[in-house]
């Protein structure tokens, strides 16, 4: 393989990593959105699946990046 070659494997290999979906509750660090108890006993929780990339410029500039893959709420049953 010559040198080319490798340096865009590698390069392709970073930024498909990057693009890795990871579940942000609540849309973003930190943020608290639980809501109270439902009638079936289940706390709702706001998610949002977006590439790693995103949480990463956050945690570093502090800037909201809206680039989300997908939303939704899960259900968290108490005890």
């Amino acid at each position: 393989m010559t040198k080319k070659v490798v340096v865009a494997v590698v390069v392709l290999g970073f930024l498909g990593l990057l693009a890795l979906p990871v579940k942000e509750l609540c849309g973003g660090q930190g943020k608290v959105c639980a809501t109270a108890p439902d009638d079936d006993g289940y706390i709702h929780y706001y998610y949002e699946k977006q590439p790693l990339l995103t949480p990463l410029i956050y945690a570093i500039t502090g800037r909201s990046v809206p680039l989300v893959y997908s939303r939704g709420i899960e259900l968290h049953k108490i005890r």
